[in-house]
């Protein structure tokens, strides 16, 4: 673990959140042009050229999810 609610995932990103369903997991992705966030008991992915902006697009992505109730609403 490194810090609060963080763990290092061997190439794969790293962990953002805790161990809940509602963990991110960011990893860099050149092929994206930056980053890629995953919500992980979800299914929903974003990317950005920063870490900040993965996130970011990423929280915006589920808020807009689970406004419309998730895929069967």
């Amino acid at each position: 673990m490194t810090g609060r609610g963080r763990a290092r995932l061997p190439d794969a990103g790293h962990l953002v959140a805790g161990t809940d369903p509602g963990d991110r997991i960011l990893r860099h992705d050149p092929r994206a042009g930056g980053y890629v966030a995953h919500a992980v008991g979800v299914g929903a992915a974003s990317q950005g050229e920063t870490e900040e902006e993965a996130l970011a697009a990423l929280a915006e992505a589920l808020e807009l999810y689970f406004e419309d109730d998730g895929p069967t609403g």
